[in-house]
């Protein structure tokens, strides 16, 4: 049969071999999906117990339903929600009211209260995560993204996953990279904040993840950088056919600090300096961020600073005014000046 021996056929050795990768990684999908939510569900069901006293109670991991206005009161259901309705606590100390403003419907939270049901006590839920949980979220996150990446690439497209980074020119672009790169990271560092945040306070945590300023200003940067390089690349071509040749060289990491002719260039190397410094920075920073997780229904990533941005932007206006100097003719040799007699 042509399907299992014929020499131009497909063997079903090297079938299962090529497609039961596809099937498998479902399968782990599905089971990482029905794990979390498991855990998330076991989580939850330790409840929401309520300690009665003569003087005061105590709510355990509750979740607020509404608060007012003017903070000066707040609805809170156990957590999972039981047949009783929501208890209604009034907010009378002026502190109580300021803390409160930083905390909105849907926060998981513990608090204590007096007989008169007048709040004394509150604080958002902080689950116990070290820096090792917070370092595989990262890992197995990336790992993840890029077996998905590859198979959409190598499969759907039919496409090596490595020539996105490629110009075409066969050099790896920077803007290219960079690009993505900083996509990537920002989408590892979403997933793996909302995986911990559903683990430890269950479905309710998916999503309400926001971006900081600096840190969308920065991804910008990157975008548009991409762009400009990308427009002037294309400029370059229609003016001057020949001046952006193929090359027959492997790629290596080198096409990041050297230029078309193999020479070190000051804004490549430059450019991929302050990117790989922000990355390593920002990696950092999520770690650490993972590793003091609070259970507020609506957060944010961790911001870059003022510094990172600032070095980040200049970077890359040398990076574009350099492109577009060298587009415009400036590595050709100059004319040579006519000497009147």
């Amino acid at each position: 049969m042509k399907f299992v021996s014929g020499k131009k056929g497909l063997s079903v050795k090297k079938f299962f071999r090529r497609y039961l990768i596809i099937p498998l990684l479902f399968a782990t999908f599905l089971f990482g999906i029905f794990t979390t939510y498991a855990i998330a569900e076991n989580t939850a069901s330790q409840g929401c117990p309520i300690s009665n006293e003569k003087v005061s109670s105590t709510i355990k991991n509750g979740r607020i339903e509404s608060i007012a206005a003017d903070q000066s009161s707040l609805q809170v259901q156990c957590n999972p929600p039981n047949q009783s309705d929501p208890i209604t606590i009034s907010v009378n100390k002026p502190e109580l009211k300021a803390t409160l403003q930083g905390f909105s419907s849907g926060d998981n939270v513990n608090l204590t209260y007096t007989s008169e049901n007048d709040l004394t006590v509150i604080s958002v839920v902080k689950p116990v995560i070290n820096g090792i949980e917070g370092f595989l979220a990262l890992i197995l996150t990336g790992f993840g993204l890029y077996v998905i990446s590859f198979l959409i690439v190598n499969f759907a497209c039919k496409k090596d996953l490595n020539k996105i980074f490629v110009g075409q020119d066969n050099r790896l672009s920077n803007s290219k990279s960079q690009m993505a790169i900083w996509f990537f990271v920002l989408l590892v560092g979403y997933i793996s904040l909302s995986s911990l945040r559903v683990i430890h306070g269950g479905l309710g945590f998916v999503g309400g993840i926001g971006i900081p300023q600096n840190l969308l200003l920065l991804s910008g940067l990157s975008a548009l950088t991409y762009g400009g390089a990308k427009i002037i690349t294309q400029s370059q071509v229609n003016s001057k056919p020949n001046s952006k040749p193929s090359s027959n060289k492997v790629v290596s990491l080198t096409d990041f600090v050297t230029d078309d002719d193999a020479n070190i260039d000051f804004g490549d190397l430059q450019m991929s300096f302050i990117t790989l410094l922000a990355i390593v920075v920002y990696l950092l920073q999520l770690i650490n961020f993972l590793g003091v997780l609070e259970l507020h229904r609506l957060v944010t990533l961790p911001d870059v600073d003022t510094t990172i941005l600032s070095i980040f932007g200049i970077s890359q206006a040398a990076y574009l005014t350099k492109k577009a100097a060298v587009a415009n003719g400036a590595k050709e040799p100059l004319p040579t000046p006519i000497v009147s007699e």
